[in-house]
């Protein structure tokens, strides 16, 4: 048996997918403690007292995922060799940011050094004119912001989950990278997620600091009426200067400002997916649309009088019961929370249509699937940039069955052959399926109509071996 539906939502990422700011924030090349503002939340005591430094290269440590994964930031010195790592270069991000294919997912944000309240947004694609021109323009703080580069570059993609393979792969968002001439920038602010922040080019200091933000705080302190996400109080902090190869790595809600303290500054973010409890309600409620079907009921309506409250006790009392009722009866059935878990943790956080493949595609399957599954010469694997998850769950009957479920890009794909597993599994790890994997599944007509529906929609590729 096979189901899937497709669910899409709005982008709702804070922090550096819609926080981009530019304040001529410079200082020494320290490691010392400094204050930027006259607004102490905690002024008593705070979360850390400095931030510690490891000397690469990096490796998620025991010791990492113990004490500082979700707590306190970490800066690491030479993470990684920028000269032989697989960094997109300035002029590749600027390429992405003017191709009309690429460039929807590109911002530029300028403002006048000193003035908070002068924010500009512009959203991709851009004029290759007009864009150079606004990166050399030093009249004004320029930042340019692309997102999803590792969807365009698959040794990117590679990378990120080579050197963040502890993370599962829908807990990885995407590879966003930001370029600035000296003084460009990200202001004062925070993110909902954990974020690697590594430099691959150029210089930029980071002022980090030693407290975390509520949601509630973070809006108290926004910068007002402008298009970005700017805090205009500031915290005590310490200052880092970081060189291409270094990493610094910051957990939810911890303060931020980040300054190019060189020309060609590039700066990639890896970003970790986090549902919020209001996302995960938000899907709830689409869904009981369907199936919460009770409605209220009236009870001893000959028990009131002219005098009496209409809105009573007992009459909000059976609502909430009807309402906790649809709620419980959704969460209480494994597999239906499993699907919607499932479909919002896979789906793109952008608008991103992956698009159906022209047929003189070397990807192309058109309709000799099964000849080309069978070939000895291909192998198929996941597209670069793919949120994917896989998951088991039992259902009850007679007899019970278990399903092996996988989502991509928020659709679901389930079966409950064992093979599916397997492949599943392949998927997930971005592992290839071999000419093995696609015989056996061409005797499962189930798997090879969900192969073949992953190859339609570019969510694996097609592999050959004398490429």
């Amino acid at each position: 048996m096979i189901w899937h539906r497709q669910v899409t939502i709005s982008r709702r990422r804070t922090g550096f997918a819609t926080v981009f700011c530019v304040l001529n924030l410079f200082s020494p090349r320290t490691e010392s403690l400094q204050s930027f503002l006259p607004y102490q939340r905690r002024p008593s005591s705070s979360l850390f007292a400095t931030v510690d430094v490891w000397e690469g290269p990096w490796s998620a440590t025991p010791k990492f995922l113990e004490e500082y994964w979700g707590q306190k930031p970490l800066l690491v010195r030479r993470a990684f060799d920028a000269s032989t790592s697989p960094f997109p270069s300035w002029y590749d991000i600027v390429n992405l940011a003017v191709d009309d294919d690429t460039g929807y997912a590109a911002r530029l944000v300028q403002h006048t050094a000193g003035d908070l309240t002068s924010f500009s947004l512009d959203l991709g694609p851009f004029d290759p004119d007009e864009l150079d021109d606004a990166l050399d323009d030093r009249s004004v703080r320029t930042t340019l912001l692309v997102n999803d580069v590792d969807r365009r570059r698959a040794d990117l993609a590679d990378w990120m989950e080579a050197q963040f393979a502890f993370l599962p792969r829908w807990r990885m968002d995407d590879a966003q990278i930001s370029i600035a001439q000296k003084g460009g920038g990200i202001g004062p602010h925070v993110d909902n997620y954990d974020v690697f922040l590594i430099q691959t080019a150029g210089q930029r200091e980071w002022k980090v600091g030693l407290d975390k933000l509520s949601t509630a705080e973070e809006y108290a302190a926004l910068v007002p009426d402008i298009p970005v996400r700017i805090l205009q109080k500031e915290f005590d902090a310490v200052a880092y200067v970081l060189e291409p190869g270094d990493m610094l790595y910051l957990p939810p809600r911890v303060i931020h400002c980040g300054t190019a303290a060189s020309d060609q500054c590039v700066t990639l973010s890896v970003g970790c997916r986090a549902p919020s409890a209001a996302d995960l309600i938000a899907r709830m409620a689409e869904q009981l649309q369907d199936t919460a079907t009770e409605r209220y009921q009236d009870v001893n309506l000959s028990e009131l009088t002219p005098s009496d409250v209409s809105l009573t006790t007992q009459v909000k009392e059976r609502m909430k019961q009807m309402t906790l009722r649809a709620i419980q009866t959704l969460l209480k059935d494994d597999a239906a929370w499993d699907a919607l878990v499932g479909g919002i943790i896979t789906e793109p956080i952008r608008d991103d249509d992956l698009g159906a493949f022209d047929e003189d595609e070397d990807d192309y399957m058109g309709e000799n699937s099964e000849e080309l599954l069978q070939s000895s010469n291909i192998y198929l694997k996941r597209s670069p940039g793919v949120s994917v998850a896989t998951s088991t769950v039992e259902i009850s009957g007679q007899p019970a069955s278990r399903l092996h479920r996988l989502f991509a890009h928020g659709t679901m794909w389930e079966s409950n052959e064992s093979l599916a597993r397997e492949i599943f599994h392949h998927i997930e790890q971005g592992l290839p399926l071999t000419s093995e994997h696609l015989k056996a599944a061409l005797t499962s007509p189930v798997l090879k109509s969900v192969l073949e529906e992953l190859v339609q929609r570019r969510l694996l590729r097609i592999h050959r071996r004398n490429d």
